[in-house]
């Protein structure tokens, strides 16, 4: 049994593999195709010294919701969230950047249960990504995430708050986005992702949305 769950695991790492990679492929060569040859000549009399202004580009995520929820047994509460997702990238290519990408999220939640239970959790996550844009506008989004969380146990501390585990997880996404800076600086961004790794055993969706803004993508 361990030998399967281990090759369902490998399957999937090389599934998404595969598929970012192909995209990438697909994208690459009209990209490619795409620079004229004032834009040659351009890139050939640049200096070979390193220009971070023209390599290095920054972006992220800020969220804020308040929303209702209701645990399993059916106590109502009240659920407040904040995030915050920083990244950087480095363009190997005009239309190809790599880096890393870390996320954080807060969340402060009240229930009633006849008696105030209480929830508040702190999630990190750190990873590495590549993109691969085309036609100015689109882009294609791989990245690699290792993600420590906290799950309810279904109890209670002494301090009358929900118990919580920790848990560590890895994410595998593949997806495409669209950024709205073009030829300019600033932009904003939505991608959605695919989770190539998400568990088979849940109702949660291997889909992801994601938005924010950018600087010199």
């Amino acid at each position: 049994m361990l030998l399967i769950i281990r090759f369902l695991h490998i399957k999937k790492i090389l599934t998404a593999a595969i598929f970012i990679a192909s995209v990438s492929i697909f994208i690459c060569l009209p990209a490619n195709a795409q620079k004229s040859k004032k834009q040659l000549s351009k890139e050939k009399s640049k200096s070979k010294s390193f220009d971070w202004q023209e390599k290095v580009w920054f972006g992220g995520g800020l969220g804020l919701s308040f929303s209702s929820a209701y645990l399993s047994n059916g106590a109502p509460g009240q659920v407040f969230n904040i995030s915050l997702s920083p990244m950087a990238g480095y363009k190997i290519k005009s239309f190809w950047s790599v880096g890393p990408r870390i996320s954080y999220s807060y969340t402060n939640a009240r229930f009633d249960n006849g008696e105030i239970l209480k929830l508040s959790i702190h999630d990190v996550g750190a990873g590495l990504f590549t993109r691969l844009k085309f036609f100015k506008l689109f882009f294609v989004h791989g990245e690699y995430e290792s993600a420590w969380t906290r799950e309810l146990t279904g109890y209670l501390t002494s301090n009358n708050k929900l118990e919580t585990i920790g848990v560590r997880k890895d994410h595998i996404y593949g997806g495409l986005g669209y950024n709205s800076s073009g030829d300019s600086d600033f932009g904003y961004e939505i991608y959605v992702l695919y989770d190539f790794l998400a568990e088979d055993n849940t109702i949660q969706l291997p889909i992801t949305f994601r938005a924010g803004l950018t600087y010199r993508f």
